[in-house]
């Protein structure tokens, strides 16, 4: 019987045991020191069988970069060129008195003698050569004695000092245990005290600053800021274990290594592990097989997406629907995926929401190069995204298709294109769709990309066909109420709607219905909204009319709208953009047919057009007219 659960123990020192789950992960950081660890694993079974495995782990190296180029050790071999006391501290150099702690050697040493008379005593060493902060590695190790806890500052300057370079210092506390090897890390450091307002070299004193030139001279402040008196000892400043590793020259930093900020936008990563689902469209079929090329980016042999295209179609893809959305909340939006291709490829990942998409958050699209190397991580970055396609001239949600736009809501589908535009057939493999290394930062709680939906009720009686409404058809058309004959995409219910056929023997097929009580345009909002059903790309027209003598005191309005053949979409007819509709006599009520104008008043009887001047035979469903979200 497997286990559900593991026990990890570190082996270090006072870190206590972690509990994790299959298919989890635990990291730790271990010392250096100067034995190896043993962790161990506990493998615990539903039957509480527990089976255990012992781990060796090897403590890391010291990575010491010999930033002092002399070290000062007040030996034969490394002398300073002098030191210096100052505010009432003395100095001088003494054999070590305490050979223990981490300075057990017979040597000399530096000791210094502080009266207490100042608040900010301190000595200083001007060295025979520089120290080198070029490395990525800026920590300044060095040996000190004292008796009693107390805060050192170790500052490192030039001369004459804030020249070409700042000044930098970094504080630590010494424990007063004796002998103390003490690391001042100057990639946490501080620009140094000037007293001037703005500082030196542009930088104000004491900003966040990590040198990366050279320094001759270094200082130190003992309980800097208090009166302290005593006797305290310094050795080996800037040695490393084994001479350390050379510096880069001046002019030549070393890069520094920014951690992974990656967000977890994916809270369920796809890792084809966990039985995801895909599907393919325009001639894409995909399965999950075992990893056929353990190497690169993925050398593991666990189980991919395997994606086979026919190139019979320039947009063909794959996708697959979430049982958590996504969440593009943080200002990190990298989506990372590997991808195996053999070929140079463009890959595009569009994040879009399922059943209906474009609703509350914006489809985004963004595309990534393939280097056809095999396994490569690919980085899809949603900061840089542009809105999806829609075919509407004004796309959706108020944002145009191909407009920056970067997501900051929730999508339940990503669905990918294997080289967009172009017919490219071929096998392609993916896996460990939006996995963080080490699991990724959470993002704050989702953004909703859209303002509520100020939706007017224009209709004081939608028509939901749960009520007896009669329609009419003309020119071919017929309309009855039927049970919903496809419960998905925008109308999932298996509520009553209307079936429309229409027989495409003319070019201005259509129906409408007489309301017993009319629509009210008086608002702001003039958005009639109505779910359509097609299984055809179409456009559908609604004509908003006065019945029995249209024209006569309102001007008849009309709109079009797009549908994408998709099944059941929510299509939304703005008369604040409608034009006057037509009347044989070119005009009515001053306004010319196709003319601008936006309805003010009330209308009873509104009209729809499929296809308009097309002869379009085929079946369509309507629901909810003029309904508003609740």
């Amino acid at each position: 019987m497997g286990a559900t659960a593991f026990e990890v123990l570190s082996g270090i020192p006072g870190e206590p045991a972690e509990l994790i789950g299959i298919q989890q992960s635990v990291t730790f950081l271990y010392p250096e020191a100067d034995e190896n660890f043993f962790a161990i694993v506990r493998a615990i079974a539903p039957n509480d069988l527990v089976t255990e495995e012992r781990f060796e782990v090897v403590p890391p190296a010291d990575p010491c970069t010999q930033i002092f180029s002399a070290p000062v050790t007040w030996d034969a071999d490394g002398p300073s060129a002098f030191e210096f006391g100052f505010n009432g501290a003395e100095v001088s150099v003494v054999p070590n008195p305490d050979l223990s702690g981490a300075n057990p050697s017979e040597s000399n040493v530096l000791q210094i003698t502080q009266d207490g008379g100042g608040n900010f005593d301190g000595f200083g060493v001007q060295m025979t050569s520089p120290a080198l902060f070029t490395a990525a590695d800026k920590i300044v190790r060095l040996t000190f004695w004292s008796d009693r806890e107390i805060p050192l500052r170790l500052t490192v300057q030039q001369d004459p000092n804030n020249t070409t370079e700042r000044e930098a210092e970094v504080n630590l506390i010494h424990t007063g245990s004796g002998w103390e090897e003490l690391r001042f890390d100057f990639s946490t450091a501080t620009a140094g005290f000037t007293g001037s307002p703005d500082g030196a070299l542009g930088i104000p004193d004491f900003v966040p600053f990590v040198p990366t030139g050279d320094y001759i001279r270094f200082q130190m402040f003992i309980s800097p800021g208090d009166d302290v008196s005593g006797t305290f000892y310094l050795d080996n400043v800037g040695v490393c274990p084994d001479g350390g590793a050379a510096p880069p020259p001046v002019g030549e930093e070393e890069e520094v290594e920014e951690p992974d900020p990656c967000t977890a936008i994916f809270e369920t990563p796809v890792t084809l592990d966990n039985g995801e689902e895909f599907f393919g469209f325009n001639g894409v079929t995909v399965q999950t097989v075992t990893n056929p090329d353990p190497s690169g980016a993925n050398p593991e042999s666990n189980n991919v997406l395997e994606i086979v295209q026919d190139g019979g179609g320039n947009f063909d893809g794959f996708g697959t629907v979430l049982g958590t959305p996504t969440n593009f909340a943080a200002d990190d939006k990298v989506v990372r995926v590997l991808f195996w291709s053999e070929a140079e490829v463009t890959v595009r990942l569009n994040m879009q929401q399922n059943p209906v998409n474009n609703e509350t958050a914006r489809e985004a699209e963004v595309a990534a190069s393939h280097g056809g190397t095999g396994w490569e991580e690919l980085q899809f970055d949603f900061a840089n995204a542009a809105a999806g396609f829609t075919g509407n001239a004004d796309g959706a949600l108020g944002i145009a298709d191909g407009e920056s736009f970067a997501p900051t809501g929730q999508y339940n589908q990503p669905t990918f294109f294997i080289a967009p535009g172009e017919d490219v057939s071929g096998t392609f493999y993916l896996d460990n769709l939006g996995v963080c290394p080490d699991g990724g930062t959470p993002p704050p709680p989702p953004v909703d990309d859209t303002e509520a939906d100020p939706c007017s009720v224009i209709f004081p009686d939608p028509l939901t066909f749960e009520n007896g409404e009669e329609f009419f058809g003309f020119n071919g058309v017929t309309t009855q109420v039927v049970t919903n004959p496809d419960s998905s995409g925008a109308n999932p219910e298996a509520n009553n709607v209307l079936e429309i056929v229409q027989d495409g023997g003319g070019n201005f097929d259509g129906f409408g219905t007489v309301l017993a009580n009319p629509v009210d345009f008086s608002g702001d909002d003039k958005v009639v909204r109505a779910l359509v059903w097609s299984n055809v790309a179409t456009t559908f027209r609604l004509n908003m009319q006065q019945n029995p003598t249209n024209n006569e005191t309102e001007r008849e309005a009309e709109v079009a709208a797009a549908h994408g053949g998709t099944g059941w979409e929510e299509l939304r007819f703005d008369f604040a953009n409608a034009t006057a509709g037509f009347v044989a006599e070119g005009e009515a009520l001053g306004v010319a047919t196709g003319a601008p104008f936006v309805p003010t008043g009330q209308y009873n009887q509104p009209t729809f057009f499929i296809a308009p001047g097309e002869d379009v035979a085929g079946t369509f469903y309507l629901d909810n007219i003029g309904s508003c979200p609740e």
